[in-house]
């Protein structure tokens, strides 16, 4: 199994320290690593020179990417210019675009998913935030955009605890846009806050620290199922997995996250999907187990 990685910015020899031991994980189960330079591709948006310590294979064969997210016309190029060497990633744009950008799958968690409207741009003007926030009532409200939050930035980017208060929303979604900057992607998507199991607060942010798992899904089965929080305190419950394998089989995705939480009253929900090759695997246990996982069940994809 080949896996690629991002290399370290300043030396494309070695991988990137914050992916290192996942790396070291990898080659310890017999896989084939792989280094590319994500700062060319993400910044600099030259594949050529991203991919210059990747030599073309003369048959096609499957790989996996694990490393830091990017944009989904990066994507294309990092798959695209990989498949000019013989190297086709689990997942095509289109079926990294569906889990990443959370307005792409939506329809298929919307049952069993927080209330979620979005728009597909940053400019909101008064009438039209006023409009989405009265969808809401006078329920509490999260922001953020196509792919991430301002989460550690609770109460000013992220918390709206009134919708029917416009000018707290008004804010919040400005401060939650200027900190996200260049990095914001897709649009900006309103939520309705879920009332979760507590599990503690961030000692950091004072973000409140709720009952959430992440699941990676490998050719529709689990692989890996971890704690989000390091910090929380999680009591022993049971993890309703076969609640949500109808959604696991409808997923247009071959590797991809599913992170669900538990509601106060007793009852779990998901959170949002995410492509399996950028998600994080919240902390370090059970990472081992995840790479040994990872490679006995092999990589398939659904079409070429």
């Amino acid at each position: 199994m080949n896996m690629i990685f991002c290399s370290e910015p300043l030396n494309n020899k070695k991988p990137d320290p914050e992916w290192e031991q996942e790396y070291q994980l990898a080659k310890a189960h017999g896989m084939q690593t792989l280094l590319f330079d994500y700062e060319a591709l993400r910044y600099e948006k030259n594949i050529k020179k991203a991919l210059t310590k990747i030599q073309a294979l003369s048959i096609k064969e499957l790989c996996v990417y694990r490393g830091w997210m990017m944009p989904v016309e990066n994507y294309e190029m990092l798959y695209k210019g990989l498949l000019e060497r013989n190297l086709q990633l689990i997942n095509n744009p289109t079926e990294y675009k569906h889990c990443y950008y959370l307005p792409e799958s939506y329809d298929l968690i919307e049952s069993i998913t927080p209330k979620t409207v979005s728009i597909n741009n940053k400019n909101v003007s008064s009438t039209q935030l006023k409009e989405i926030l009265s969808t809401f009532n006078s329920k509490a409200i999260i922001i953020k955009d196509y792919v991430k939050s301002q989460k550690h930035h609770w109460f000013d980017a992220c918390y709206i605890p009134n919708a029917s208060d416009l000018e707290q929303a008004q804010r919040v979604v400005k401060k939650f846009i200027e900190l996200q900057g260049n990095n914001l992607e897709g649009g900006l998507v309103f939520r309705q806050f879920a009332e979760l199991e507590s599990v503690g607060i961030h000692p950091k942010s004072k973000m409140p620290l709720t009952m959430e798992y992440r699941i990676f899904i490998l050719n529709k089965a689990p692989i890996s199922i971890i704690k989000y929080w390091d910090d929380g305190d999680y009591a022993n419950s049971e993890i309703p997995i076969d609640k949500f394998k109808d959604v696991f089989n409808k997923v247009k995705s071959n590797f991809f996250t599913v992170d669900i939480a538990k509601l106060k009253n007793g009852d779990w929900v998901i959170i949002e999907l995410g492509d399996g090759q950028v998600a994080e695997h919240m902390g370090t246990t059970g990472l081992d187990g995840f790479y040994q996982q990872l490679s006995a069940t092999g990589i398939q994809v659904s079409n070429s």
